[in-house]
């Protein structure tokens, strides 16, 4: 009876383990998008990240767009044809990733993270107003995404959209 009782914390702290270390696969890169079929409404151009993160503003690349047909929205920031940020969602799921780093974050429904702009990217390029904390600046071909309690700013220069 004794080494049954010292065998349950054992079993415990494994099943534990197990279940934390399956909870930390390494996410899959989100792939891209063929966008040039009917339906779809994209925006793309040159892309300046600033974020409390970096010391140094990213520039890059962005296009992003929305699905007229099935409801999909994905933008995408990329430097010299690497992804850097690839975010995509519908009305059931979303996902934003950080591809350098590895990282992901998931979320279901339409209760869409408002700290990650780039979810909301498609939205506010088809005129929709920034989620809250966020201010937008529009001219004909430049739009300014500011978040000054994020320490975040995103400034698209856009060279061909919608389309």
């Amino acid at each position: 009876m004794k080494t049954a009782l010292f065998r349950l914390p054992a079993l415990f702290s494994l099943a534990v383990a197990v279940l934390l270390l399956a909870g930390c696969a390494t996410p899959s890169v989100l792939p891209s998008l063929d966008v040039s079929g009917p339906g779809w409404k994209t925006w793309e151009g040159q892309a300046v990240w600033e974020n409390r993160f970096d010391k140094n503003p990213l520039i890059g690349e962005f296009v992003t767009g929305v699905s007229q047909s099935e409801g999909v929205r994905f933008a995408e920031l990329s430097k010299g044809g690497i992804p850097i940020v690839r975010a995509r969602r519908t009305a059931e799921k979303w996902e934003i990733q950080f591809v350098p780093m590895n990282l992901a974050q998931k979320g279901k429904g339409t209760n869409v993270s408002k700290k990650w702009i780039f979810l909301h990217l498609p939205d506010i390029m088809a005129g929709a107003n920034p989620p809250e904390g966020w201010s937008v600046e529009r001219a004909k071909d430049r739009v300014i995404l500011t978040n000054p309690k994020l320490k975040e700013r995103l400034e698209l220069m856009v060279e061909s959209g919608p389309r």
